[in-house]
């Protein structure tokens, strides 16, 4: 078996979008961690992240609408695990994969006015379905990853309810290019690239007047990670 560890940081600009109600936007950064194992044709991999920043709130809240404009604490958790084989194309390597994932984004919105704010915790629970595609240029490895995430179910508490969403979908795409035994990173590899994410959730179910309403969600950033 041979066993890679990863660890660096993300920046990204964040994006969550609720039509008529409300946005949310700026950027967020933190740190991202994983681990992978590979025998012969076959991989597994582990990988958690944190991104948190402030961001610009404008819209409603709760059951008042209107323009408010607030700065928002935002955190966003992320852990996920999967597995896939190799299949050999050539120069090429083809690896689809398979997975569980958990988002957690936890969004504090400070009291307004005569407005008392409150805490929203958002979980979704996805499956990750993955196609690599790894070549090399110029003895550099060179990934790219495109990933349709199965939307299983999602729970929001916010206002003492909790309330459920069961359908929507999320799209992921990533490229990264990996220099090998950097001698100014003690001999670790560094791995840097570009990545896109899109979630498209529906309305969620009417509990104590309230519900979620349908939202869309775009992160776009650079990942760079050593390699251990």
């Amino acid at each position: 078996m041979v066993w890679d560890r990863k660890a660096g940081v993300i920046s990204e600009y964040f994006e969550y979008h609720e039509p008529g109600v409300m946005k949310e936007y700026g950027l967020q950064a933190g740190p991202s961690v994983s681990v992978s194992c590979k025998s012969g044709a076959w991989r597994w991999n582990i990988l958690g992240d944190w991104r948190f920043g402030n961001l610009q709130y404008v819209g409603g809240v709760g059951a008042f609408s209107g323009l408010f404009r607030v700065k928002t604490p935002n955190d966003v958790y992320q852990l996920r695990v999967g597995g896939g084989r190799t299949i050999a194309l050539g120069s090429l390597a083809l690896v689809p994969c398979l997975g569980v994932g958990v988002r957690h984004l936890v969004n504090e919105l400070p009291d307004y006015g005569v407005l008392q704010g409150y805490t929203r915790a958002q979980t979704y629970i996805y499956v990750p379905v993955t196609v690599c595609l790894e070549t090399k240029l110029f003895d550099k490895n060179v990934v790219c990853r495109f990933e349709y995430d199965y939307f299983v179910r999602g729970y929001n508490h916010a206002m003492d309810e909790k309330l459920e969403q069961d359908a929507g979908f999320g799209l992921k795409a990533s490229a990264s290019l990996t220099w090998a035994s950097l001698s100014w990173l003690a001999g670790a590899a560094l791995e840097i690239g570009p990545y896109i994410s899109y979630w498209d959730i529906e309305i969620s179910n009417l509990s104590g007047g309230l519900y979620e309403p349908s939202n869309y969600t775009t992160q776009f950033g650079l990942r760079c990670v050593a390699m251990f």
